[in-house]
């Protein structure tokens, strides 16, 4: 993590910096200009100002300027609504005296910088079972990230340092191992919105196992896994796994069933109730036309819709959500020449964009999204060796960071991760570079299939199929 002040700032990251300026003379009262620091001690792209003022209790600020457009507050702090662009930012503020005047300004400047750089590596060969990973989660305090070891049939759960964005290894549940069942082959991991539960799919044992998971401590607790048969009707091949952010449902795909499979979810204890399942025509009961080989889900931030890639239909497929009964129903299919073999799929924090990973044809597709019907409509897709993207071969899975500015891409062909910077009002990409496999630093990157990015925004985290490992960057 990058967050450079400026010469007088150097001396302290970790703690608020305070900020004494000299700006001439006092007002009438001897109000002194305020003292401001920047409080923030890893670079995300909101960072909070605070300042003090002697006995002002009426303050104007401003960004960037000292221009006439003043924000009058009573309030001791600021917070951008929203990310603030790569690059030096000064906040200026001033005190109103008594008698109406207003002092000097107090300043206080921050450097933001997102691009990424390697920070570490975590793999096989230094103990961790995270042979063939895949999936990647963090869980939403950031005390933890989850990787799932496809080969090594193990999730391996890491203690993070929110400081650093370093990882610890905490344990780890091998399928077969003290009773743990349900993590053949497993291939993606989620955790609920609270932190409270932890779910992974069981590839080859077409299942879901369900953990339990000390909000305080991290630390996970194996409690079932529910299999196909039974009564549960879908999970053959179970895939992707997603949980709605209302904590109330769990989306599982299954991959060799060409099934989305709903799950009710108690949000007290975290326990599944089989509930749904959406299939393609050719299965027993499918309704679906074109829902064959489904991969990854995408859950709207309201809640209201479902996005599923159908890799082998070549489609995208839309669910309405019932917020109230968690309920889905069937929407529309969304396909496309450009829409090719369709793996991961992500939605922006402001609900306003879908980003598709198109594996077939090497490409990001953008969609607009229309809140009130989740309606999607083509805005612009990038592809591979065109207009200045490069590395772009085999795009897999896809995350986008809290403030929206970036999106990243794994693309297992090129062993690579792409960065593209995203503008936060269209929701358009432009390419911005790659992160290569054995170059610099980076030596374990081959076959990149999962991603994930901080809750803080400050950390990216990326698997490897082929080098069994979890590398670390700094954003």
């Amino acid at each position: 993590m990058k967050n450079a002040l400026y010469p007088s700032l150097q001396a302290a990251l970790l703690l608020p910096v305070l900020f004494l300026v000299s700006c001439g003379g006092a007002g009438p009262e001897s109000i002194v200009p305020p003292s401001i620091s920047v409080e923030t001690a890893i670079n995300v792209s909101t960072p909070t100002w605070t300042w003090s003022s002697g006995a002002a209790d009426t303050f104007r600020y401003q960004l960037n300027s000292e221009g006439d457009a003043w924000t009058e507050t009573q309030e001791h702090s600021y917070t951008p609504a929203r990310a603030l662009a790569d690059g030096t930012h000064t906040l200026y503020v001033q005190g109103k005296a008594k008698d109406g005047t207003w002092t000097a300004s107090g300043t206080a400047a921050i450097e933001i910088d997102t691009s990424l750089s390697f920070t570490a590596s975590y793999s096989r060969a230094d103990g961790y079972y995270v042979s063939g990973a895949i999936g990647v989660a963090a869980t939403s305090d950031g005390k933890t990230v989850l990787v799932a070891g496809q080969t090594d049939a193990s999730l391996v759960v890491f203690d993070r340092d929110p400081a650093t964005g370093l990882l610890s290894s905490s344990s780890y549940f091998r399928d077969g191992v003290n009773f743990v069942d349900g993590l053949n082959a497993v291939a993606r991991v989620a955790a609920s919105p609270d932190g409270t539960s932890v779910y992974a799919t069981g590839y080859s044992d077409n299942a879901i196992a369900v953990f339990d998971r000390d909000s305080e401590t991290g630390v996970l607790t194996y409690t079932t896994a529910l299999f196909n048969g039974g009564g549960i009707v879908g999970l053959g091949k179970a895939n992707d796994v997603a949980v709605t952010p209302d904590g109330k449902t769990v989306l599982v795909t299954g991959y060799s069933d060409n099934a989305l499979v709903v799950f009710d979810r108690s949000t007290a204890t975290g326990v599944l109730t089989y509930s749904q399942t959406f299939s393609d025509d050719s299965e027993e009961g499918g309704t679906i036309e074109t829902f064959l080989g489904p991969q990854g889900i995408a859950v709207s931030p309201d809640g209201t819709n479902v996005y599923v890639n159908a890799y082998t239909d070549s489609a995208l497929v839309v669910f309405d959500r019932d917020t109230d009964t968690g309920t889905l129903s069937y929407s529309t299919t969304i396909t496309d020449t450009e829409l090719l073999n369709p793996y991961g799929i992500s939605i922006s924090p402001d609900g306003k964009n879908v980003y598709v990973a198109s594996y077939g044809s090497d490409r990001i597709l953008v969609f607009d999204r229309y809140a009130d019907t989740g309606a999607l409509s083509l805005l612009e897709s990038h592809v591979n060796d065109t207009n200045g993207v490069e590395s772009l071969d085999g795009p897999f899975w896809i995350a986008i960071p809290p403030d929206a500015k970036s999106v990243y891409v794994t693309a297992r062909e090129t062993d690579s991760l792409v960065v593209f910077d995203r503008d936060l009002d269209t929701g358009t990409l432009v390419y911005r570079t790659f992160l290569q496999d054995e170059t610099g630093e980076i030596e374990d990157l081959d076959k990149p299939l999962g991603v994930t990015v901080s809750p803080c925004g400050g950390w990216v985290y990326v698997t490897a199929l082929e080098d069994f490992a979890v590398t670390v960057f700094d954003r």
